[in-house]
């Protein structure tokens, strides 16, 4: 048997969802989430998860933040891991009385 390369996509609004490329067929193994790199959890792909799994997202401080995840591989599938940087905007400014009279 050969060990397919199962690279990763990351998508981030609120969660990291990781999913493995589509084709590979039924993946199974542990994935790994980190943010700036401190570890935020992991998840089994089993059946069911159809290679995908999502994380809830701290809230972030404004600036630019690294999300990383990190899939084990099994003995079909090879291990992967893949980077994302991010930027988190500072929220506008509501202040009072905004109004002019």
């Amino acid at each position: 048997m050969t060990r397919r390369r199962s690279p990763l996509a990351l998508l981030a609004a609120g969660a990291v969802t990781a999913a493995l490329v589509p084709g590979l067929g039924f993946v199974t193994g542990a994935v790994a989430v980190s943010v700036d790199g401190r570890a935020r959890g992991w998840q089994v792909l089993t059946r069911r998860s159809d290679g995908r799994v999502a994380f809830p997202l701290p809230a972030l401080r404004p600036g630019r933040h690294t999300l990383a995840v990190r899939y084990a591989g099994s003995r079909l599938v090879a291990a992967a891991s893949a980077r994302a940087v991010v930027k988190v905007d500072r929220a506008p400014r509501t202040g009072k009385g905004g109004g002019g009279r």
